[in-house]
């Protein structure tokens, strides 16, 4: 867990809190288009 939150911090400072949730709204976003049309 110790590995896992310095990997995370490396990649706020890589990238910035941006990056970060423009990828977790992507993920989002493709799980509720593949939820959508799984209906």
């Amino acid at each position: 867990e110790v590995a896992f939150l310095k990997a995370l911090k490396m990649l706020f400072r890589y990238f910035g809190s941006d990056f970060i949730l423009g990828a977790a709204s992507l993920g989002i976003a493709a799980h509720a288009m593949r939820r959508l049309q799984l209906r």
